[in-house]
């Protein structure tokens, strides 16, 4: 019997047709400037956000995020060869998708598949925000957003999600398992060393061990210290000195220990027998 990889579920993603400033129009109805306590809270945000989150920044683009944070504008006035008018400003999307206040699951899908980002762009949400921008935390609508997120875009379970991003080529938006669940189970171990007490892949648990079934990418599996993560939240939960939302995780991660030694098992025995597999037929 000749043995396979275990093929992850597939779900297509379909973007939104357009341009970025057709994008970027249709989600203006978010920014509601004509509230005066909405505005308020705004401005008091950026006054956290320019001091914890973007305090190395140059003034300049500053001051850019800022126009954007609080009235949904990319472009800035420009002046070339006499000739004044407006260009649309670059801003990384780990900066300025966070910025908008998307407050929905349907607000964000909007976004998320608007021509404001691509497919490189769609992958890093899934990942980089889980994981990083910590200088987002202060933030009242942190949790909200990256709770929209997880729920939303990422789920309970691991699917390979790809887009058409040519009449041609399909290209895949999910990160790769492995990777994912290598930087989960850092995360964890860091969290908990340094008793964070709350961060988001905190809810992902079941979409870890959902990916870890897939996660057989040999070289970068190695680095996945998931019996350290064992070990160390077992020693925590014994010494009793975690608290409040760190606590619940690693309870959480004690309840579903089993079924994750089991999934990592079944992997490495896979690994092997297609290891020993690939040697009969050479």
């Amino acid at each position: 019997m000749t043995i396979k990889y275990p093929v992850a579920p597939q779900r297509q993603n379909n973007p939104i047709e357009g341009t970025p400033a057709q994008a970027l129009a249709n989600i203006a109805y978010l920014w509601q400037t004509d509230d005066v306590a909405w505005m308020e809270q705004r401005t008091n945000d950026w006054a956290v956000l320019a001091r914890t989150g973007f305090d190395d920044y140059p003034k300049s683009s500053k001051k850019v995020l800022e126009r954007y944070f609080k009235y949904g504008e990319k472009t800035t006035k420009m002046s070339a060869g006499g000739i004044f008018g407006e260009q649309t400003v670059y801003m990384p999307v780990g900066d300025f998708f966070l910025l908008t206040p998307f407050d929905s699951p349907e607000s964000l899908m909007q976004l998320f598949n608007s021509r404001l980002l691509d497919y490189n762009d769609r992958r890093d949400i899934t990942s980089s925000y889980l994981f990083g921008d910590k200088c987002f935390e202060h933030c009242h609508w942190f949790e909200h957003h990256t709770m929209l997120i997880i729920n939303t875009i990422l789920g309970d379970s691991y699917y390979k999600v790809v887009e058409q991003t040519s009449t041609h080529h399909i290209d895949v938006i999910s990160q790769e398992p492995t990777y994912w669940c290598k930087d989960f189970v850092y995360a964890s171990i860091k969290s908990i060393n340094e008793n964070v007490e709350w961060r988001p892949f905190y809810h992902c648990i079941d979409y870890f061990i959902s990916a870890l079934t897939f996660a057989l990418y040999d070289h970068h599996r190695k680095g996945i210290k998931l019996p350290e993560l064992l070990l160390l939240f077992n020693q925590r939960l014994t010494a009793g000195d975690l608290s409040g939302r760190l606590l619940t995780f690693a309870e959480a991660l004690k309840a579903k220990e089993q079924e994750i030694t089991e999934v990592w098992d079944i992997g490495e025995q896979t690994i092997a027998a297609l290891a020993q597999q690939s040697s009969a037929q050479d």
